[in-house]
């Protein structure tokens, strides 16, 4: 992981970026006087928040499937934190959800507005987290190539390669602000009448990084060239 990090040393830096702005949010939000159900969301917001730095650190470590597994989890709490914020008996209905998330008014309750642009996006970002976290288990075997073989030379070793976390550090970024943007969006009314004008550090992270992101989803399927951030 500190080999990577070294050797693309603009990552880190854009990384750095990325997570401080969403903490100088979610820290503008804590010093509000907030009701009793959005601390619950704010809470929940934080969570989502430590399932994406955890992810991160499981990806670099090459371990796809555990990471990305997380990310959907993260996608699932936006989506639900949406939903709550909606009405006082989303709220309640989720904290009984052991018990109701069974039942057809939950599941037309808590689903991804697809009419929104960042529940669309989030919401492909959980199928795609599904398919390849939560269900894969192959992820990051499908990743490998061979990387030499034994001394004797009776065995191959299999290694996942450089370009395939970087493409997957790519990904997690992707997701990483429009997620928190969603949650953002419950504490902004509160937030900015607190402010002297308005908080929009997710935002013009979302449009800084976004070259940043492509390059990185790219990375290694047509080149093998060190990543020019």
């Amino acid at each position: 992981m500190r080999a990577l990090l070294n050797k693309y040393s603009d990552l880190p830096v854009m990384l750095t970026a990325m997570f401080t702005c969403v903490r100088v949010t979610i820290s503008a939000a804590l010093s509000v006087d907030l009701p009793h159900e959005k601390c619950v969301l704010l809470q929940l917001w934080r969570n989502l928040y430590k399932y994406q730095e955890d992810s991160l650190f499981l990806i670099m470590s090459k371990r796809l499937d555990a990471g990305f597994s997380l990310l959907r989890m993260a996608t699932e709490l936006a989506r639900d934190i949406a939903r709550m914020n909606e009405d006082v008996v989303n709220f309640e209905m989720w904290h009984k959800k052991h018990k109701l998330n069974q039942e057809e008014f939950y599941k037309k309750t808590f689903r991804f507005n697809r009419k929104d642009p960042l529940e669309k996006l989030a919401y492909g970002f959980y199928n795609l987290f599904s398919n390849w976290g939560v269900h894969g288990h192959l992820t990051g075997i499908a990743h490998m190539e061979k990387a030499g073989t034994t001394g004797d030379g009776d065995y191959v070793i299999l290694a996942i390669p450089e370009d395939a976390i970087i493409r997957s550090i790519g990904l997690w970024m992707a997701a990483f602000l429009p997620l928190n943007k969603i949650c953002q969006n419950v504490f902004s009314d509160s937030i900015n009448s607190h402010s002297s004008e308005p908080i929009n550090y997710i935002d013009d992270m979302m449009v800084a990084s976004s070259e940043v992101i492509n390059l990185t989803r790219k990375y290694g399927r047509q080149t093998k060239k060190p990543l020019d951030l």
